[in-house]
């Protein structure tokens, strides 16, 4: 037994057998594979276990706590980082606190809202669904230590009032570094935490170094953005680049730990090393950053989160060059070439909405010219073998059909584009200006329809080329019978724009 315990659902305690990507399916509905068995063991598995059954990976957050708690006072013996499957071993009468990191606790972010109401499945998202499952944990209840729970998907708990009924002592909104410690000693003693902290970080020193590998080797490059999208919480922040020395420690921790992949956890990869404001990319640091990581023995893939496009096209050499590094360490093919992928948003291809909400995303451009700077840029990518996993939304704020039009030229200017779709719903997130706004799925048009269908007949085309015969009847038959049920005369329009014609 032991005096904290770390923990977070299953979902987030897999390496879905080495391919993170695969971690965003975790955002649909549970139902569609309803055995609980088959999710565990073949969805997302256990990821590996060291020989007292402590995980040998964990997501970076967990991993950053776990080392803030070790730098101030607290021992290895007093710390064990375990799978939620794991929990009754671990948890006892000697434990204190039970800490929790989720991404997505009840269901309520981008992937799942959209999804959910999609495939018309009904109940949780496999992400809220594990989180519950931990939640109500037996030994939870019967030794009853304090339970504190943070992460991306914390929020969420608050959103829905949910922190009394899991029995959740404290609740971390935001960055919780500067904040953390105080709060685990306050719970370690017996004392009353309180119930719902907002942190933000103090002092980039505040971060600390992580001891123990994370999940796909994720390493923290940057933290923050500071282009300011009203729709989401990192761009709000202040941006800032963590020095090399650290960074390569991490990456060090992680290839020790087992880890070959390195993951450069990042809001903008191309800005590592810019001065706070500037959105230019700093081609000696971002250079330096991708040389240094390669060559620590023991890397032998690299894999940025996320990138912004603006970037490739003020610096289209700086793109070069990283892919002639990064090309090295591609742990993905197309056709059996490499290749390397990253999030970017796209977002939409109105500039009405972009100036309104986003015009910090072009910078250093006017965001006057962004289908063109989309179009530019993801053709400086693609001819250097990046393909970007792209986020584009629909039911923003005040969105018309112009705007929506805007959006679908956008779609047919990249249809020969090497990119992957990722369609969503606009959604309300916590710490953003547009935090209560919701898009109305009662009230989703023909040609909002049509935008998700788009996405999806590229993504069939680009990237099953083999199976499109049979992509195409399972789209063809998957609109038909949600449609057909729940829109009527739209079905026959999603139907012809999957099947091309």
């Amino acid at each position: 037994m032991s005096k904290i315990v770390l923990t977070a659902p299953a979902t987030e305690m897999s390496d879905f057998k080495q391919n993170p990507f695969i971690a965003f399916t975790t955002s649909f509905p549970s139902r569609m594979i309803p055995l609980s068995s088959l999710k565990h063991k073949i969805w997302y598995s256990p990821a590996e276990k060291n020989p007292d059954g402590t995980v040998k990976f964990a997501p970076n957050g967990l991993r950053k706590i776990e080392a803030k708690l070790l730098e101030n006072g607290f021992s290895e013996s007093d710390i064990a980082v375990v799978h939620p499957f794991d929990l009754d071993r671990f948890v006892g009468p000697e434990t204190k606190v039970v800490g929790v990191s989720c991404m997505e606790s009840m269901g309520l972010a981008y992937v799942s809202t959209t999804y959910s109401s999609f495939m018309n499945l009904g109940g949780r998202s496999m992400n809220a669904d594990e989180f519950h499952k931990l939640m109500s944990k037996r030994c939870l209840r019967k030794y009853k230590p304090k339970i504190i729970v943070g992460g991306a998907g914390s929020w969420q708990i608050e959103r829905l009032g949910k922190r009394e009924k899991y029995g959740i002592d404290t609740v971390i909104i935001g960055e919780a570094d500067s904040i953390v410690v105080d709060i685990f000693r306050k719970a370690v003693k017996g004392e009353k935490t309180p119930s719902v902290v907002h942190g933000r970080l103090n002092d980039i020193d505040d971060v600390p170094t992580i001891r123990h590998a994370s999940m796909h080797g994720c390493t923290e490059i940057t933290r923050g953005c500071g282009r300011g999208c009203q729709f989401c919480a990192p761009t709000m922040r202040r941006k800032i680049s963590f020095p090399l020395d650290k960074i390569i420690r991490e990456v060090k921790v992680n290839v020790r730990g087992g880890s070959g992949m390195i993951m450069l956890a990042s809001d903008d990869a191309f800005l590592y090393g810019a001065k706070q404001g500037v959105f230019e990319p700093n081609s000696t640091a971002v250079l330096k950053l991708f040389r240094s990581v390669s060559a620590v023995e023991g890397v032998e893939s690299i894999q940025p989160a996320h990138i912004s496009l603006a970037p490739a096209k003020a610096n289209p050499k700086l793109i070069s060059e990283v892919s002639e590094e990064i090309l090295q360490k591609a742990w993905l093919n197309y056709r059996g070439k490499p290749y390397v992928t990253a999030e970017t948003g796209v977002e939409t291809g109105s500039v009405r909405l972009m100036k309104k909400y986003m015009k910090g995303k072009a910078l250093p451009y006017s965001v006057d010219n962004w289908p063109e700077i989309v179009s530019e840029c993801i053709g400086i990518l693609n001819d250097n073998n990046w393909y970007p996993l792209i986020t584009m939304i629909t039911g923003f704020p005040g969105e018309n059909e112009k705007d929506r039009m805007d959006t679908l030229e956008l779609l047919d200017e990249l249809r020969h584009a090497k990119i992957y779709y990722a369609p969503l719903f606009f959604v309300p997130l916590e710490e953003c200006v547009l935090n209560r706004f919701s898009c109305d799925l009662s009230k989703i048009t023909e040609s909002q329809w049509e935008f998700f269908a788009r996405c999806w007949r590229h993504n069939i085309r680009m990237w099953t080329p083999s199976l499109r015969k049979y992509a195409s009847t399972i789209g063809q038959l998957s609109y038909y019978m949600y449609y057909k049920w729940k829109y009527g005369s739209v079905s026959k329009r999603a139907i012809d724009i999957v099947s091309g014609k």
